[in-house]
C-alpha cells in the first residue's frame, strides 16, 4: 500500500508541494482503503465486467466527470474538463482471474463463475483491484486540485 501511496505522489510531485500531496492521500485514503476492500471482494473475469463497469461509471459521475459507459464492450470513459492546455490520459484494468483465493481476508473474494462449462472462483490475484483503486484515487485528486485552485 504505501509503494502505490508514493507512486501516487511521484505524479503530482512536480505540480503542488509534496505536503499537500500527502494530505489529500491522507485524507481520501479512508475512502479508498474501503473502495479497494469491495472490488476485491466482487471481482468479475474479462468480458463479464458489467457490474464492476457500472461502478467505476458511477464513481466518475459522483465527482463530475463526463461518462460514456459501453465503449468496446464494458469499457468506461471519463471525461474531466481543466480548460485549455495538455491533456491527461490514463486507465485502469478491471478483470479478475478464473482463481480460488485462499485467503483469510475479511474482505477476500466469494466470487465465481461459469468458464468452459466448470465453476470456478474468481479473484483479484493480479492486482487489477489496486490499479482501479489508485485510478479513482487519480481521479479524485485532480478534482481537489481544481477545486483548490490547482492547474492540473
Amino acid at each position: 500500500m504505501r509503494l502505490i501511496l508514493l507512486i501516487f505522489t511521484l505524479i503530482f510531485l512536480s505540480l503542488i508541494p509534496s505536503s499537500e500531496i500527502k494530505m489529500l492521500v491522507e485524507k481520501d485514503l479512508p475512502y479508498l482503503i474501503e473502495f479497494y476492500k469491495i472490488r476485491h471482494q466482487h471481482p468479475e473475469i474479462s468480458l463479464q465486467e458489467q457490474e464492476t463497469a457500472r461502478v467505476l461509471a458511477a464513481e466518475l459521475r459522483k465527482i463530475g466527470f463526463e461518462v460514456t459507459e459501453n465503449f468496446g464492450g464494458y469499457g468506461v470513459v471519463g471525461i474531466f474538463k481543466n480548460g485549455e492546455g495538455p491533456t491527461i490520459l490514463y486507465r485502469t484494468d478491471m478483470d479478475a482471474l478464473p482463481i480460488n483465493e485462499k485467503t483469510d481476508l475479511p474482505y477476500s473474494s466469494k466470487a465465481s463463475t461459469t468458464l468452459n462449462g466448470e465453476q470456478v472462483g474468481v479473484m483479484h490475484a493480479c492486482g487489477h483491484d489496486m490499479h482501479m483503486t489508485t485510478w479513482l484515487g487519480t481521479a479524485r485528486a485532480m478534482v481537489t486540485l481544481k477545486k483548490i485552485g490547482k492547474e492540473l
